[in-house]
């Protein structure tokens, strides 16, 4: 039988996924703890037990959400196949990530954060370590000569922060072929600058 420790840290899943999911279908205004608290099958005094108000249940889900994000990707990259064309697959993979559901989950906290310190402070170290275990990740599945290259944090770096502004652009403008030449040519790029002599 589950201890009330267990059942407790268990209900606070339940929000913090149910607030992830709140944000994805709804978007930062339509998460309410109302809403999260039917969606997660938990009382409303369950969620005010553990959350007394929006903004701390959010600040949890941002945690949450970064474990998710981490997890997912690392999923993926367990199947990637040592036979593939290494560096276009794991291009490809960043690019699916921030394609997900889950990106578009944090998209929402960071609109919300430009205005709320205490969100913008929760959100910035969270996204900071999950940064620093992309970059881990990347280093493995990229592999050497690559990453000991002097460049690849600056190239890695420049290739997240070039599929963020076009995830943002796909909101308004999908254009898939578009973002297949973005793929092509952040794999040229690639190469090009990091690959030996």
């Amino acid at each position: 039988m589950a201890t009330q420790e267990q059942r407790s840290t268990e209900t606070r899943l339940a929000i913090s996924a149910a607030t992830i999911q709140c944000l994805i279908e709804d978007g930062y205004s339509a998460t309410t703890t109302l809403a999260v608290h039917e969606r997660a099958g938990v009382s409303r005094g369950a969620l005010t037990h553990h959350f007394s108000s929006k903004q701390e249940m959010l600040i949890s889900a941002i945690q949450h959400l970064a474990e998710v994000r981490e997890k997912e990707l690392s999923e993926i990259a367990r199947d990637f196949s040592d036979d593939t064309d290494r560096v276009s697959g794991v291009i490809q993979l960043f690019w699916e990530m921030h394609k997900s559901d889950l990106f578009y989950a944090a998209l929402e906290l960071w609109a919300a954060a430009r205005t709320d310190a205490s969100l913008h402070d929760a959100l910035h170290v969270a996204e900071r370590e999950l940064g620093r275990r992309h970059r881990r990740l990347a280093t493995e599945m990229f592999g050497e000569p690559f990453t000991h290259h002097p460049q690849f944090d600056e190239v890695f770096e420049m290739m997240l922060r070039v599929f963020r502004g076009a995830a943002i652009t796909r909101i308004l403008r999908a254009d898939p072929d578009a973002e297949d030449e973005i793929i092509a040519s952040w794999t040229r790029l690639f190469i090009g600058t990091l690959a030996p002599a």
